[in-house]
């Protein structure tokens, strides 16, 4: 805001800052559309190694409308190589812990 304070959300270990309690409100009526995945773990490590493991924005892409994070350039091209096998390891993992 113009004083320089944010609005502050915590979901588990994830932090989220926003500019304003107005922007915060907006994220949490559908959080899912503007968070990514599995909050954020890299979906073909936990696929493939049951592993949480932090992704990265530089690694970040959209896909079906929905923001994944990848720990490193080489899990990212393997989305890309069956990104609908990924998708429903990340839609089953999100269904199991809700």
């Amino acid at each position: 805001g113009a004083d320089g304070l944010v609005s502050v959300w915590r979901e588990g270990d994830r932090l989220y800052l926003f500019a304003a309690a107005a922007q915060r409100d907006l994220f949490l009526e559908d959080p899912d559309k503007y968070s990514p995945v599995i909050s954020g773990y890299d979906p073909v490590v936990l696929a493939e190694h049951q592993q949480l493991v932090d992704g990265h924005r530089e690694y970040g892409v959209t896909y079906k409308g929905r923001i994944y994070l990848f720990a490193s350039e080489a899990t990212l091209k393997k989305f890309w190589l069956a990104p609908t096998h990924y998708k429903s390891v990340v839609d089953e993992a999100m269904r199991t812990t809700r």
